[in-house]
């Protein structure tokens, strides 16, 4: 996503790539807990994967409000349709049309992404389970040779002609027969039981290129609907409330991010200090390093990054400045019908859905 909105800022999802701020929150809720509650910005062109956003600030927040339009709340398939039972997530979808009470609780959900879609097997370093096949099922793969990469041990030398082959659009796979040397492949590849061969076909489905579980700290996302804030002084579960604020801190975000992608860089700076332009952030080399880097890359010997590597930097960063903590920042107020009509949301300027 980095690079694709680098490369094209108004693209699906890259309206978030903005206004260099964070916030954090502490929220009191009730951990009765109803169905998540999707928010998103009002679409009004006429291609869902090229949203055409008049207005940013102009959101909608409801179940399966993944790509909302001016006529309401629209999933990939088309416009909502009520039903009780479990989600395209996995989490809980709930219609209280007597009581409304779906728009009363605090939705909880597992992060949508966080499943992580191997194409290989799952013993393969992670350079190469999440984009390359075992062809047919075999144990290995030929073509037409044009590379050798070397290596100490099976998972360097398969996470390192991985790499090599994902970098290179004509590559279409890589076998290994003594877990020293790989072996490229140009054009279409071929499945093959040859003795102790090793070997991965290119994926070139929808989830090939995904980074797994690359930064995954584990965690939920909640919503927070405008109908369920509790008024400032009430507590909670008056007249039905499920949350309500008790603190709240926004921090400049480059100052943050540039926190968690040095402690990043530093871990995995066998692989950065290869790059041509080793900190250009919207530079190819960089972005592979630093997802190789977040999975753990035997090809330089760098382990997985813990949660802990992760947040910590993150969470620092939210100290106050006199303790070492980034800028405090202050919002513009809150503007949009997702404010909601209550004068002390308004006041308090802050988005009231996350």
């Amino acid at each position: 996503l980095t690079a694709q909105c680098a490369r094209d800022p108004t693209g699906f999802g890259c309206f978030l790539d903005g206004g260099n701020i964070y916030g954090k929150f502490e929220v009191e809720i009730s951990t009765q807990f109803g169905p998540y509650l999707e928010c998103n910005p009002i679409n009004v062109g006429q291609n869902p994967w090229k949203p055409d956003w008049i207005d940013t600030q102009e959101f909608l927040c409801g179940q399966g409000c993944l790509m909302p339009t001016p006529q309401g709340c629209m999933t990939f398939h088309g416009p909502v349709k009520k039903h009780n039972g479990t989600s395209y997530w996995g989490g809980a979808v709930c219609w209280c049309d007597g009581t409304g009470r779906h728009n009363k609780t605090v939705g909880r959900e597992a992060e949508p992404f966080g499943r992580t879609y191997y194409v290989g097997p799952r013993w393969w370093p992670p350079q190469c389970s999440l984009q390359y096949t075992a062809k047919n099922g075999t144990s290995c793969v030929s073509g037409v040779p044009y590379q050798k990469v070397e290596g100490w041990s099976f998972e360097s030398t398969a996470a390192k002609a991985c790499d090599a082959c994902s970098q290179d659009a004509s590559c279409e796979g890589w076998a290994t027969v003594d877990n020293r040397t790989a072996t490229l492949f140009r054009g279409p590849v071929k499945a093959t039981t040859a003795p102790d061969c090793i070997g991965g076909s290119k994926s070139h489905s929808r989830w090939a290129k995904s980074w797994g579980s690359a930064g995954d700290v584990g965690g939920y996302w909640y919503s927070t609907p405008v109908t369920a804030e509790c008024a400032p002084g009430d507590a909670l579960g008056t007249n039905g409330c499920s949350w309500r604020v008790l603190s709240v801190a926004y921090k400049n975000a480059t100052c943050i991010d540039k926190r968690v992608d040095s402690a990043v860089e530093k871990h995995g700076s066998a692989c950065f200090s290869t790059c041509p332009q080793p900190l250009n952030e919207t530079a190819d080399c960089y972005l592979q390093c630093y997802r190789n880097t977040l999975l753990g890359d035997a090809g330089y010997n760098i382990t997985t990054m813990s949660s802990d590597m992760i947040v910590t930097p993150w969470e620092t960063g939210f100290n106050k400045p006199e303790n070492g903590g980034c800028p405090n920042v202050m919002p513009e107020p809150c503007q949009g019908p997702q404010c909601g009509d209550a004068p002390f949301l308004a006041a308090a300027g802050a988005m009231v859905y996350i």
